[in-house]
C-alpha cells in the first residue's frame, strides 16, 4: 500500500503508517494558503486504481509515484490559492459515487466518473468534508451534503466539526481526516477524542470497516489520508 499523506503528520502517525505501506510526506509552496499546503486531496483524486494530478503539482511527487508504478494522469486546471480554484480537485470519490460542486470539477475527472451516481452540491471541499465508505454509506461534516446524499438513498452520518483541528482555522472537517482502503479506514487521531465519536464508531461497525487509528490525539484535519 502507498499513501500520501502531509508532511506535518505526527512522527507516530507515520510510523503507524509504514505499518502498512510507503509513506509520501506531501508539501507545497506558494500555490494554496500556507495552512492547506500540504492538503494532498486539493492536488490529487483518485478513481479506481488511477490518480488524477494537478498541473501545478511539485514535480518531485509526481517522480515518486510513477517510480511506484502508479497509474498517473494529470488533469487540465492547476490549482490556484482562491476559492473555489483551489477546489477543483476535491472531489469525494470512491466505488460507483461521485460528489463534487460540478461547476468547478476539472474535465478529466468528469470524464472518469461518466458512469458513476454523481450527487451535486453547493460544497467545493467535498473530499475534505466527507468519506465515502462505499457505494451504500458516506460520513460527512456538510448539512448540505447530507441532505443530498440522503435524497438518493445513502446511509449518511453527520459528524459535527466540534473536536476537530485545522491549523490555522477554527475547526477542521472529519473527512480531512481519514482515508479508505478496502474495509480499513485510517484516522488521524484518536475517535475517544472526539464528541459523538462511540457514534462514530457504531457506524463504521455496522459496515465492518477496519479502524486504524493513527495516534492517540484529537482528530486533526491534515487534507486526508490518500490510500493507494
Amino acid at each position: 500500500m502507498l499513501f500520501i499523506v502531509n508532511s506535518t503528520i505526527s512522527d507516530e502517525a507515520v510510523n503507524r503508517l509504514n505499518q502498512f505501506g510507503e509513506v509520501i510526506l506531501f508539501s507545497t509552496s506558494g500555490i494554496v494558503d500556507n495552512y492547506l499546503s500540504g492538503h494532498a486531496d486539493l492536488f490529487f483524486t483518485k478513481i479506481g486504481d488511477r490518480l488524477i494530478y494537478a498541473p501545478n503539482t511539485p514535480e518531485k511527487f509526481i517522480t515518486k509515484l510513477k517510480r511506484a508504478g502508479v497509474k498517473l494522469e494529470m488533469g487540465k486546471k492547476s490549482v490556484c490559492r482562491d476559492y473555489p480554484d483551489c477546489a477543483i480537485y476535491n472531489a469525494a470519490i470512491s466505488g460507483g459515487v461521485v460528489i463534487h460542486q460540478f461547476g468547478i470539477t476539472d474535465e478529466v475527472i468528469k470524464l472518469y466518473t461518466q458512469k458513476y451516481l454523481t450527487i451535486n452540491v453547493k460544497q467545493g471541499m467535498t473530499r475534505c468534508s466527507t468519506l465515502i465508505l462505499n457505494n451504500n454509506a458516506v460520513i460527512t461534516s456538510d448539512k448540505g451534503i447530507e441532505k443530498e446524499c440522503v435524497s438518493k438513498g445513502i446511509d449518511t452520518l453527520f459528524v459535527t466539526t466540534e473536536d476537530i483541528i485545522l491549523a490555522g482555522k477554527p475547526y477542521g472537517l472529519f473527512g480531512g481526516c481519514c482515508g479508505v482502503h478496502g474495509d480499513k479506514i485510517f484516522i488521524n487521531g484518536s475517535l475517544s477524542k472526539k464528541s459523538g465519536g462511540n457514534i462514530i464508531q457504531t457506524f463504521l461497525d455496522k459496515y465492518n470497516m477496519e479502524i486504524i487509528e493513527l495516534d492517540d490525539t484529537p482528530l486533526t484535519d491534515i487534507g486526508s489520508i490518500i490510500c493507494l
